[in-house]
């Protein structure tokens, strides 16, 4: 009882635990930040889109660094058609190394609206990084040729909990896969993670009662059972000192 017991308060913080509020990736440009593409002065920007999220974001993720001294930056999220600022961040400071920035931005950009983001640079020098282009249908400007620079864009925290999410995690994870298998599969796979579960801890409690059982059984005959029998020694002993007085 005590192993269930634990169980189940284990199962418990796990399901509180994935229903807080966390933020996920809304989209992803998929270039890694593997070198410098950009190196802005101040005033100077770089652009990369159009863009389009299926899910309303919040924030953005870039890969930026100061080399010389602290530098200052911003990201501004325009409509791709009409380069209207839809969204902005504070002004943000740039370490001496390459680190991810995670502004929020002034207000939630709707989902599949066309977008472009920006990276300006606000004081100092601003190093942008990235790598080789991975998406053809987007453009960058103020990067060379055939580079872009690595984005992320992320949700509002109050937009959903782990739990929330696992629907759309599960319809993702349907896209590169047999024609068999779909979203139900996933579902069928985490509800037999939780019946295994289930069954190992009812498994453990009943081979712990089994020898529960088995001691108290044994411990019974060896003290309820009859007195062995006097040695022949003994006996002898006694016989010789009768003989012999």
């Amino acid at each position: 009882m005590l192993l269930a017991a634990f169980a189940l308060v284990a199962v418990v913080a796990l399901v509180v635990a994935a229903s807080r509020a966390l933020v996920v990736r809304a989209y992803a440009l998929d270039v890694p930040d593997l070198t410098v593409v950009a190196s802005l002065h101040p005033s100077q920007q770089v652009c990369e889109g159009p863009i389009t999220s299926h899910y309303a974001f919040r924030g953005a993720g870039i890969w930026t660094e100061s080399p010389r001294a602290f530098g200052v930056d911003t990201v501004v999220v325009e409509a791709a058609t009409d380069h209207r600022v839809l969204a902005s961040s504070g002004r943000m400071i740039v370490g001496p190394s390459q680190t991810e920035q995670t502004p929020r931005l002034s207000r939630p950009v709707p989902a599949d609206r066309s977008i472009v983001v920006c990276v300006q640079s606000q004081r100092n020098r601003i190093a942008v990084w990235g790598s080789q282009a991975a998406q053809p249908g987007v453009t960058a400007t103020g990067i060379p040729a055939g580079q872009q620079f690595s984005l992320v864009l992320l949700t509002d925290p109050g937009n959903g909990s782990l739990l929330s999410w696992l629907p759309t995690a599960f319809g993702r994870a349907t896209l590169w896969h047999p024609s068999w298998v779909g979203t139900w599969t996933f579902w069928l796979l985490a509800a037999a993670l939780v019946a295994a579960f289930g069954v190992g801890v009812i498994a453990v409690n009943a081979a712990a009662s089994a020898d529960d059982a088995g001691e108290q059984a044994g411990g019974g005959e060896d003290g309820d059972g009859p007195s062995p029998p006097p040695s022949d020694g003994g006996t002898s002993d006694r016989s010789s000192m009768a003989a012999y007085p």
